[in-house]
């Protein structure tokens, strides 16, 4: 049985390697995933953000169906085993979360900022 100390101890090593790991997905060349064309700018650089971002989403999306088989394999009976499974599975449901955000915004801003130059110029002109 692991103390309360140790199980943090542990929890916030697992949390700083996943989030190195996450930044690290996000900053590789190369590794992009298919965008869905509702989210895309038409800005290849926004655009290319996009693509890592959904890499990453991909990336937690089976990490998080690989937690939650483990929290209902019947082979698990280890309650630490099974709490440390729970713990990790709330932070790339979190994490996934955070990112599916993020991905809408680029588009967000680009629009809101269009509306807010017509709604200015607008303004201007009367």
């Amino acid at each position: 049985m692991i103390t309360r100390d140790e199980y943090a101890k542990s929890a916030d090593k697992r949390d700083s390697e996943a989030e190195d790991q996450i930044r690290r997905l996000a900053i590789m060349a190369g590794i992009q995933a298919e965008v869905h064309a509702t989210k895309l700018t038409n800005d290849p650089d926004w655009d290319k953000l996009l693509q890592h971002l959904q890499y990453a989403i991909e990336k937690l999306g089976e990490a998080e169906k690989s937690w939650e088989s483990k929290i209902l394999d019947e082979t698990v009976v280890n309650q630490d085993v099974l709490m440390m499974a729970k713990s990790c599975l709330s932070m790339v449901k979190g994490q996934k979360s955070a990112l599916e955000w993020v991905i809408d915004l680029p588009k967000e801003l680009k629009e809101t900022g269009a509306i807010a130059a017509t709604l200015k110029s607008d303004m201007l002109e009367n």
